[in-house]
């Protein structure tokens, strides 16, 4: 097997434990989709960047592609 794929296995198996540790403090969608309410506004704020970024290269990556053709990339 490749480092890669253990690295990858190792990732998701972090990722399970994670969630199986901490799924008491989550009772009902709500409480998940609204982090119970506790989320920092360094984090809030950083989620914001990352999906205005995130969004924004997707969306205009492709209609630069669209215009331009994907020779140009």
């Amino acid at each position: 097997m490749s480092v890669v794929f253990l690295l990858i296995v190792a990732y998701f198996v972090v990722l399970i434990f994670i969630g199986w540790f901490t799924r008491k403090k989550v009772s009902t969608f709500k409480d998940y989709a609204l982090a119970g309410r506790k989320v920092g506004s360094f984090y809030l704020s950083s989620t914001i960047l990352a999906t205005f970024l995130g969004g924004g290269t997707l969306i205009g990556l492709t209609g630069r592609i669209a215009e331009s053709g994907i020779s140009n990339y």
